[in-house]
């Protein structure tokens, strides 16, 4: 039985160890992640800002080629003025000239807003895929939520197959304790009484004879945690509302476990409470000498 004891603790310390890594792993993914996107972001804006540049350099060059044409059609203004006969042929060189800038002009704006919706378009593409990287992240994540909380489901499963087989060993191995240390004949597993307001109560063990003046609650615990020792004592406060019928009996608690903290087990002895631990497969008391039990 030892050996199962610490076969199911080693498991269940496994589970727990594999369940951390895997936690671990999944953050060191999600840090890799967020370093991509800023990687990415950085190489967004660097690509705008080449973009940018050289559009103010297509202007700047833009200007300056419109200022010289503004300076060529100046001189031959001046030289239609300077000669009539060549005015005909000035001025209809001057047009041709004019049309030629104003087509390469709409040319070049033309290439400029495609360029323009072309980037438009590129970024619009990056922003998506950005958006369902973030979305597999979160499938990813959502994935991951989904299998610890099936890791819980197990883990909790796995308590309860314990807990089930703690108690079903404790009631034969409690009987034979209360009966051959106290004295007690009557023992009672999972009694439940129903008040006739309506309230209830249900303890692990009750125990009592007609020939003492004690009785005895017991509560078995696989997992011995703090709100186990609460229990027993609203229990023991309460248990004569519940059965009049023993009358004037010193009711005493005792608690029976089988992995327990030490100093939640001193802070249950202080209380006067009993304390049972397992031992070659049975329950046995476990006091400390000068242990003084606390009546109810």
């Amino acid at each position: 039985m030892a050996e199962a004891l610490r076969a199911i603790r080693a498991e269940v310390k496994d589970i727990r160890r594999e369940s951390e890594q895997a936690l671990l792993e999944t953050r060191q993914a999600l840090q890799r992640m967020a370093l991509w996107q800023e990687e990415h972001d950085r190489r967004i804006a660097l690509r705008y800002e080449e973009e940018d540049r050289r559009r103010a350099l297509r202007e700047e060059e833009e200007d300056r080629k419109r200022a010289l044409r503004q300076e060529e059609h100046e001189r031959n203004m001046a030289k239609l003025e300077a000669a009539s006969e060549k005015h005909a042929r000035d001025l209809a060189a001057f047009r041709a000239s004019q049309e030629d800038a104003a087509a390469r002009h709409d040319r070049e704006t033309a290439e400029f807003r495609a360029r323009r919706e072309e980037a438009a378009a590129r970024h619009d593409r990056e922003i998506a895929e950005i958006r369902a990287l973030q979305k597999a992240n979160d499938d990813r994540i959502a994935e991951f939520n989904r299998g610890m909380a099936e890791l819980k489901k197990q883990l909790g499963g796995l308590g309860e197959k314990f807990g089930g087989f703690t108690e079903g060993m404790a009631l034969p191995s409690m009987e034979k304790v209360l009966r051959e240390r106290f004295g007690l004949e009557k023992v009672f597993p999972r009694p439940r009484v129903r008040r006739a307001e309506g309230r209830t109560m249900e303890v692990d063990v009750l125990a009592y004879s007609d020939s003492r003046p004690e009785a005895f609650i017991v509560g078995v615990k696989s997992h011995l945690r703090a709100e186990a020792l609460a229990q027993i004592l609203k229990a023991l406060r309460e248990v004569r509302e519940f059965y009049p019928e023993l009358g004037e009996r010193k009711f005493f608690g005792i608690i029976a476990y089988v992995d327990a903290p030490e100093a939640l087990c001193k802070k249950i002895l202080e209380k006067g409470i009993y304390l049972a631990r397992i031992h070659d497969e049975t329950f046995e008391i476990a006091v400390p000498e000068g242990f003084k039990p606390r009546s109810f």
